[in-house]
């Protein structure tokens, strides 16, 4: 591994990753990029390759290539949690629609290159990589017999591709913004049938971590397949037939993308992730079966994953969701912490433990982002004053939410990166934070806002002021329903609408809506997880600045151009791309703060609190100690491909 260790060197990459790696997160899995890697380092060996028992039988019968045909010349090799694993069973889990795809994404996804808890980025997908040119140039070099799970093999064309069409203007352009660094798009070039390499006009320091934390620079995408459905590769007439069957007549763009996404859209795709799906995400119980292409191996040489299937149940409604866990009819669980109680309550009859996770990267649970390009000119103009949303952010009585709904375990703060992180300022995580209805009174008097005979103030044209809070899928009503009644006494009457996810993105992508409410997570890496602070990003500046966001995305076509301020933001986020240096990167993350702290576009209520995680008794190998983190795809760092049940 030492060489890799070195690459980091070359762009100071591991001081800056040393500075987030978390004591707690010891007792995951141990991973190798080969076999030959494993027992060089640990003294082991693997003698044979052995594989799960249903596979087997379909090698006998003919239906499926030999295992020694399957892997590639070099699997990768993990040292389970706790123990070699036995094979077979179904992991019961749930989702809350069909297109709560991100939490399947993460638990079956595969990030490109991985952190160690040691704070070292070791290949994952690739066998190995080199950092050239002193930082500016990447080769990684993928593994000879890799293949998808329709047994094709894996080759640099399928990274290609990848990274063609996600910069194709009439697709997914502008590619995203780990990929851009001064206003230009990285250039790939493919070096032979199982090495490319992405070349950057200045050293990036932070390209190899996005790959190894947040993940979604997946690099990959089965050309073989996909090819059908671009209009650089398909037949005219094929194309435009499949187009009409499948809805999408003159919408190629869309169609395109309904085939790439997986697994809400295409669960037919080609992928590389240790289950495949079997049926569609419409479905009452989206089901997963194993990979029998999967490409890496435990300590002993047994094929992973261990378990056969990963059942995920629709249920829309949160609290069903909960008691399908407490009457011990899921075996793996993330909660809220609002439902901690009546889960530790019933751990014992629904024979499953509970795990409080510290989770690392919430900076507020929820976040209530403020639309600064409001549609209408009179609620924009009260938007825009930050008296306004000083005021709202005094009215809330973060003490009451915390210990109403979170028992006492999260802390009260503003929207603001997390104290996990080196770049933390107490001044902006206290900002406005204090409950003081008083003074939050006195700030709407001075914008002039009246009270009318209803008990509530008006907008300046005399219309009652009213906003509405969009929350996808129901998550944070509890919160908002109590938000509300403080801000009843500042004289704000508070709606609340809760969208299924589909319409909530078509609504706030079309700047339909007044504020909404998320997760503010990725606080403790905002380096990386940028799309809270900046509005050049796929978040759409998370929801405070969409029209700023459009802009960006259009390339001046569409949207609003933002003002200088804004743009200034926007510049950082490119600047840090390609720091080096930690005490650089620090003062450009101190503008980001000083600049939130004083225009309070996102509001916080309570944050950093654990993550309490339902885990059948039976089931093994998973973790106790990791931390829970947005950009480490969690649950996915658990490394559930080596989750097995046990007999007792």
């Amino acid at each position: 591994m030492r060489k890799y260790r070195l690459a980091v060197l070359v762009v100071a990459l591991c001081i800056m990753a040393a500075q987030f790696v978390y004591a707690e997160e010891l007792d995951v899995a141990v991973q190798y990029s080969t076999i030959a890697a494993y027992e060089q380092q640990t003294g082991g060996h693997i003698d044979s390759l052995r594989e799960a028992p249903e596979l087997a039988k379909l090698v006998a019968s003919g239906e499926l290539l030999p295992l020694e045909d399957r892997l590639p010349k070099e699997p990768a090799v993990l040292v389970p949690t706790e123990s070699i694993g036995k094979y077979g069973g179904t992991l019961r889990r749930v989702r809350s629609g069909p297109r709560d795809h991100w939490d399947i994404r993460k638990f079956l996804g595969e990030r490109f290159l991985v952190m160690t808890p040691e704070g070292e980025i070791i290949p994952n997908v690739p066998q190995s990589y080199e950092v050239l040119d002193g930082g500016r140039k990447f080769v990684f070099h993928m593994r000879e017999g890799l293949r998808w799970s329709d047994g094709h093999p894996v080759t640099a064309d399928d990274a290609v591709f990848w990274w063609e069409f996600k910069g194709d203007p009439r697709l997914y352009h502008p590619h995203r913004q780990e990929f851009i660094m001064d206003g230009e798009m990285a250039k790939i070039e493919k070096i032979d049938d199982y090495t490319f390499s992405i070349t950057f006009p200045r050293p990036s320091g932070t390209f190899l971590l996005t790959l190894a934390t947040e993940g979604r620079g997946r690099l990959l995408a089965p050309k073989h397949y996909l090819k059908q459905f671009h209009m650089d590769y398909a037949d005219p007439e094929e194309l435009n037939q499949m187009m009409r069957e499948a809805g999408y007549e003159d919408n190629w763009a869309g169609f395109f993308d309904s085939k790439y996404q997986e697994p809400d859209k295409n669960p037919e795709r080609p992928v590389i992730t240790a289950w495949r799906p079997i049926n569609g995400p419409s479905d009452a119980i989206y089901m997963f079966e194993r990979n029998p292409y999967y490409w890496k191996v435990d300590s002993e040489g047994n094929q992973l994953p261990y378990i056969d299937r990963v059942a995920h149940e629709m249920i829309g409604d949160g609290e069903m969701r909960v008691m399908r866990a407490v009457t011990g009819n899921l075996d793996f669980f993330s909660a809220g912490i609002s439902d901690i109680a009546v889960l530790m309550e019933n751990a014992e009859a629904g024979g499953y433990r509970v795990l409080t996770l510290p989770r690392a990267d919430t900076g507020a649970e929820p976040v209530i982002a403020i639309n600064q390009n409001h549609r209408d000119p009179v609620v924009r103009k009260v938007f825009e004053d930050v008296r306004f949303r000083q005021a709202l952010s005094l009215a809330i009585d973060r003490d009451e939410i915390n210990e109403i709904l979170h028992f006492g375990l999260g802390v009260p703060r503003q929207a603001s990166f997390t104290s996990d992180s080196p770049f933390y300022d107490e001044k902006w995580a206290s900002a406005y934070a204090e409950f003081d209805p008083d003074r939050a009174n006195k700030l709407l008097d001075e914008m002039g806002l009246e009270w009318g005979t209803d008990g509530y103030r008006k907008y300046p044209d005399g219309r009652p002021l009213a906003v509405t809070v969009e929350i996808s899928d129901g998550t944070y009503v509890s919160e908002m329903e109590l938000i509300s009644l403080h801000w009843d006494k500042i004289g704000v009457k508070l709606n609340i609408n809760t969208p299924e996810r589909t319409l909530f993105s078509e609504r706030t992508f079309a700047n339909e809506f007044d504020m909404v409410t998320w997760h503010m997570d990725g606080g403790d890496r905002p380096d990386l997880w940028f799309r809270w602070w900046a509005v050049a990003t796929e978040g759409r500046g998370y929801h405070w600045g969409p029209m700023w966001n459009r802009w960006y995305e259009s390339d001046g076509t569409a949207g609003e151009e933002p003002p200088a301020e804004i743009k200034r933001l926007n510049e950082i986020l490119q600047e840090r791309a390609s720091v080096t240096d930690l005490d650089e990167l620090k003062e450009l993350m101190a503008e980001v703060t000083a600049f939130h702290t004083e225009r309070l576009f996102l509001i916080g209520t309570v944050g950093e609190f654990p993550v309490p995680l339902v885990v059948n008794n039976k089931l093994r190998n998973v973790p106790t100690r990791f931390v829970w983190t947005e950009l480490n795809r969690s649950p996915g760092n658990a490394i559930p491909q080596q989750f097995y049940f046990a007999d007792e």
